[in-house]
């Protein structure tokens, strides 16, 4: 756009910005979002409050805000405070074309994968952690106020006006069907405890594709009440399957998406659920934390394929226990699969399932779950035979040599750039750590 685009000229703390207030590209109960240009050519957002909405403690909070700097690269976050005509606001980073609210997916405007959801959990969970890292908590985390690019995957989180801190009072409640019971029902402000109870129903609704406690008891009171939310989100809520009561299962017809992908998450991505769900929504102290919900996410994305029949290609997780498991869209037989068990030394092991998009992370190595860095490059891949096809290796993406030992005692230095190649019983020292390689006998 060209500079008479943007003919209105605002002063702020830090900076001059220019943009049109006749030309909004969003609205909402708070205030109106334009397109801005910083003095140096800066494509960016201003928020501008309606007047009276702006009360002193947003005021303050938001100016303490753009203080600090941003958790990181992910957050849309205030970085300067501006006046105009009594009216308060702020300026922050412009989100680039493509990126939708994760609403849309819920929406079913928008379809992820689960290699494509998996990430982009992983990202939310990444974000939030910093957040938190940095003594902030964001007291309205729900569907609304996380973005996604759909094509590549990647997450902004933005309305960080909301943000608050230990230090100061919050500004907000939350958005009802995401408050921590809590919170929901008034006994306590929002905090860092309750932000882990909305994180989780987002994670739920990403994966599953259904909220968390609106099962059969949603289904029979079709046009509810403010008290019976209150009974469904704060007062009485029940996992749509806790294990020890079914008085709320998901609805055939109605709550499908539960129905079908709940049976699909593996194990340990159902346990974390299951404990936030049940002892987790009246005692904060239960809740899975950061790593927990890392390891949750890591664990299913190491056991993901895709299934081989011509036509389908859907992503799955597979259970390595059940050879016998089946194609959930088209039933074809999974057949054969690779693992690679890697053994880190610290009381960590992977099971990760062989895929022709399987990853080796730098976790993998480590062992250590408190950063998941998904961005990151990886520190290996699956790779096919140039010249062989059907022969498959792991390709060594590090700067560092691999060792590697097979069954016939031969051994070899797999210099960076090169790859393993997989057989059974192939042991590879990566360093600091150490995976062996198996194909589970097909049953007879």
């Amino acid at each position: 756009m060209t500079a008479a685009a943007f003919p209105t000229r605002i002063v702020g703390t830090r900076g001059v910005y220019h943009t049109d207030l006749h030309r909004s590209f969003q609205q909402g109960a708070q205030g109106e979002l334009f397109h801005a240009r910083s003095s140096a050519g800066d494509r960016l957002a201003i928020k501008l409050y309606h007047p009276g909405k702006a009360s002193s403690a947003i005021v303050m909070g938001i100016g303490s805000l753009a203080d600090e700097a941003s958790p990181g690269d992910a957050f849309l976050w205030p970085l300067d405070v501006v006046d105009h005509d009594g009216r308060f606001g702020y300026v922050m980073r412009l989100a680039p074309s493509g990126y939708v609210p994760l609403r849309a997916v819920m929406a079913g405007e928008v379809t992820l994968g689960f290699a494509t959801a998996i990430d982009v959990a992983l990202q939310i969970v990444e974000g939030f952690r910093r957040l938190h890292k940095n003594g902030y908590h964001y007291c309205d985390i729900s569907d609304g106020n996380v973005l996604l690019d759909p094509q590549r995957g990647h997450v902004l989180i933005c309305d960080n006006d909301n943000v608050g801190h230990s230090d100061q009072p919050p500004t907000i409640q939350g958005t009802p069907s995401f408050m921590a019971p809590e919170v929901g029902r008034r006994a306590v402000p929002p905090s860092a405890s309750s932000d882990k109870f909305s994180l989780g129903v987002l994670l739920f609704l990403l994966l599953v594709g259904e909220h968390p406690l609106e099962g059969r008891r949603d289904f029979e009171c079709p046009h509810k009440t403010p008290r019976d939310l209150d009974v469904m989100y704060c007062n009485d809520p029940l996992f749509i399957f806790d294990p020890d009561d079914d008085a709320n299962r998901p609805v055939a017809g109605w709550q499908d998406n539960a129905i079908v992908r709940w049976p699909l998450l593996p194990a340990e991505m159902r346990a974390t659920f299951v404990r936030l769900f049940t002892s987790g929504l009246h005692a904060p102290a239960r809740r899975p934390g950061f790593v927990d919900w890392n390891a949750a996410l890591v664990d299913a994305r190491d056991r993901l394929v895709h299934c081989g029949r011509p036509g389908c290609g859907a992503q799955q997780f597979l259970d390595v226990d059940d050879l016998d498991q089946r194609c959930w869209a088209c039933a074809a037989e999974i057949g054969e699969a690779g693992l690679l068990v890697v053994d880190t030394g610290r009381s960590v092991r992977f099971t990760v399932v062989i895929d022709a998009t399987t990853e080796i992370r730098d976790y993998h190595l480590t062992g250590r779950l408190e950063v998941v860095d998904i961005a990151a490059p990886a520190v290996g891949a699956v790779a096919e035979h140039p010249d062989r096809p059907g022969v498959w290796g792991i390709r060594n993406l590090t700067s560092t040599p691999w060792q590697a030992s097979f069954p016939t005692g031969e051994r070899l230095e797999i210099h960076p750039g090169r790859a393993v190649a997989l057989r059974d019983g192939t042991v590879i020292d990566f360093g600091p750590a150490t995976g062996t390689v198996t194909f589970p006998a097909a049953p007879a």
